[in-house]
């Protein structure tokens, strides 16, 4: 039996905005597998769903009024998916996070091994990119 690999990524999506939407860091986390190995430039490497837990604890107690997610490119057990977050935090104030994962599925679904570059900077900024393109 062949897995859909652009199900997986589309509903890992879905989740994964759905998480990042209601503030559920728990549910974010659960998308990944215990092993995962998630990596962003200056930030080092995270290895293991609790360190991937503990990363995701700066996000809390934030409001996101607007989370874009979307899958672009599925190829093998791999995904490009581009991000679009506004976030409002009660100490930090307003930010825009924005970014671009490589991510690997293993066989559950789960990602596995993520490659982040992300950007973060104050204020709220209007949605750019491909999502404004008709």
């Amino acid at each position: 039996m062949t897995t859909d690999m652009h199900a997986v990524a589309e509903e890992w999506a879905e989740r994964y905005a759905r998480a990042w939407r209601a503030g559920d860091m728990d549910a974010m986390a659960q998308l990944y597998s215990e092993d995962c190995v998630h990596y962003v430039p200056f930030q080092g490497i995270k290895r293991g769903r609790k360190a991937i837990r503990q990363m995701l604890a700066r996000y809390e107690d934030s409001e996101y009024p607007e989370v874009r997610l979307e899958i672009v490119l599925v190829e093998g057990d791999r995904a490009y998916a581009e991000y679009w977050v506004t976030c409002v935090h009660p100490e930090r104030g307003k930010a825009t996070i924005a970014g671009c994962n490589v991510v690997r599925f293993d066989a559950d679904g789960r990602t596995d091994r993520v490659r982040d570059l992300i950007a973060i900077t104050p204020g709220h900024f209007p949605l750019d990119g491909p999502w404004t393109q008709s």
